[in-house]
């Protein structure tokens, strides 16, 4: 072990800072040659619609995917989950951050998502929220994180932004409309809003959405298209977790 205040070696002493930094940079950009996950495939989406947003119809590996959408309804929990679930090749999990407990497992099975490779987390406070996705990001066995986030500061949304790159991990994260003003690092920002069905198809099990790319590398001005989804809920309760029924007891006193 080295000592804090120990004399620096003649060694060292003699060589340059100059000389040093280029020498840590040599040995920095030597372990970046031997696994660099943005370079892996990208992450292919099989979502009609969604796919014509992105080069080749591909996400990069290592990016943060906003998801933005005023109110319950949308579907923008379902895309972010499927996009998050393609991520998740080669046996990686994807990790759902849920400090309120509102996914509902068995919808998760009607999106063709296999539970025995989902790990739900439940953190108590936001200090753990915010903990819990950077070191998830950072796992290599860990295809993508989803979270529905309220409000983010720039400084841990950096810390995610280097995180993903480093683990190669995707991160998908939904939030409420008002918090396209906050500063973000992030990639890609979608905008996701409901659209009217098509005369005739009242009683569909389909939902129509309009998809909306307003920010990307090179994107220079917002790209809309127009996606069809299953919607799981017309099987199943919402997507959001129904409350448990509370089993009312009633006791009879009675006399000896």
């Amino acid at each position: 072990m080295v000592e804090i205040n120990a004399p620096i070696s003649p060694e060292i002493s003699s060589v340059s800072c100059p000389e040093i930094v280029a020498q840590l940079r040599n040995q920095i950009s030597a372990i970046n040659r031997c696994r660099n996950p943005r370079q892996e495939q990208g992450i292919l989406l099989d979502i009609p619609g969604l796919a014509d947003l992105f080069p080749q119809g591909q996400l990069p590996c290592g990016s943060i995917v906003e998801w933005f959408a005023e109110g319950y309804g949308t579907g923008v929990e379902v895309l972010s989950l499927q996009t998050g679930w393609a991520a998740c090749r080669r046996g990686r999990s994807l990790v759902i951050v849920d400090p309120l407990r509102e996914v509902y497992p068995p919808v998760l099975v009607q999106l063709g998502i296999n539970l025995k490779r989902v790990v739900f987390i439940h953190p108590s406070t936001k200090t753990d929220t915010l903990w819990t996705i950077d070191q998830s990001l950072r796992c290599s066995a860990v295809g993508a994180v989803w979270s529905s986030l309220e409000s983010v500061d720039p400084v841990n949304h950096r810390r995610w932004q280097l995180a993903s790159e480093c683990g190669g991990t995707l991160g998908g994260f939904v939030r409420p409309l008002k918090a396209r003003k906050e500063p973000s690092w992030s990639e890609f920002r979608l905008l996701v809003q409901p659209m009217a069905l098509p005369i005739g198809e009242t009683g569909s099990q389909r939902r129509r959405i309009q998809v909306t790319l307003f920010r990307a590398p090179g994107l220079w001005e917002p790209i809309t298209r127009e996606v069809w989804i299953d919607d799981p809920t017309d099987r199943l309760p919402d997507l959001r977790r129904v409350e448990t029924p509370k089993l009312c007891l009633q006791f009879r006193k009675t006399g000896a």
